[in-house]
């Protein structure tokens, strides 16, 4: 195996400001996020009682928590207290 050369950089480093992109917030509620799933799952391909399955147990959820959530709300810790009850 032959070992190449290093090239000889042209400009120096740090002379151009380096742009990054923003990073977008995105606040869905619950409902909203849960769609999103939905839509990626009947892509799947899964089976109707299946979908019908996770419908019925966002109703739990929505019942445990007390209605829709924003993104902010919907974090590891609720999860968890619905747990502890199911």
């Amino acid at each position: 195996m032959a070992i190449l050369p290093k090239t000889k950089r042209k400009g120096a480093r740090g002379s151009t400001p380096v742009v990054r992109a923003k990073s977008v917030e995105q606040n869905f509620s619950l409902y909203e996020m849960f769609e999103q799933f939905m839509n990626f799952k009947e892509s799947e391909g899964l089976a109707e009682p299946t979908l019908y399955c996770y419908y019925e147990h966002l109703k739990y959820f929505t019942d445990f928590s007390g209605g829709d959530l924003s993104n902010e709300e919907v974090t590891l810790e609720t999860f968890r207290e619905y747990d502890l009850i199911d």
